[in-house]
């Protein structure tokens, strides 16, 4: 049997939501919030799919979902494994300055998934252009001041004012929620809805046109 040190190889991968959703005016984060749980959920699919091959291949092999499950430490949400820096060493992208993957191509519009294994890999060339460059858009638009003073990123600024849920309202300091707050992280979490995306919208790259109008 495989010892869960075994599975020293990671393999990520993403899908891009679609850019012409932010060149709306009007119902857009309605749109995002349906992009994401659509990309969600092709992407531990796709995850799956993948494991099963890489088994067929005669290898142990493991999906890492795209969102849930998540590890609550500190009133902090975690994944299983940071998918974002997962993608940097593979050579998907940079970390941009409001702490998402950043791609040449799809900006920060790509979701991610991964598969970790026993199958020895031969790894991608980490990405070494500075995506970014001078651009401090996502930090000056912020609405939510969810960077301090130096420019690093604030997770929890920005997180209660990005993922929405009803349930958050009506219970945000009873006892039993803080208590229980992974499970409902992991259930009624699942379908949170978007109250922000200004990193996204103000993007350069996000915003690039299309070849065909």
């Amino acid at each position: 049997a495989a010892n869960p040190a075994c599975f020293n190889e990671i393999i990520p991968h993403g899908k891009s939501m679609p850019r012409s959703i932010f060149r709306l005016k009007n119902h857009h984060t309605n749109l995002v919030h349906r992009a994401y749980h659509s990309l969600y959920k092709f992407l531990d699919i796709t995850g799956v799919r993948l494991a099963h091959y890489v088994e067929s291949l005669g290898y142990y092999s493991i999906s890492i979902p795209s969102y849930n499950p998540l590890a609550i430490e500190n009133f902090q949400p975690w994944g299983i494994i940071s998918l974002k820096h997962a993608g940097l060493a593979a050579g998907l992208g940079k970390i941009a300055k409001n702490g998402l993957l950043i791609h040449p191509i799809h900006g920060t519009l790509l979701r991610l998934s991964a598969v970790i294994t026993t199958a020895k890999l031969i790894a991608n060339p980490i990405m070494e252009d500075n995506v970014c460059k001078e651009c401090n858009l996502c930090v000056d638009k912020c609405p939510n001041k969810a960077f301090d003073e130096s420019g690093n990123f604030k997770k929890m600024t920005c997180l209660p004012n990005t993922v929405k849920h009803g349930i958050n309202i009506l219970h945000p300091y009873d006892q039993d929620y803080i208590k229980n707050i992974e499970l409902i992280s992991n259930t009624f979490l699942l379908e949170y809805t978007i109250g922000c995306t200004t990193c996204l919208d103000v993007c350069p790259i996000n915003k690039k046109h299309l070849s065909k109008l």
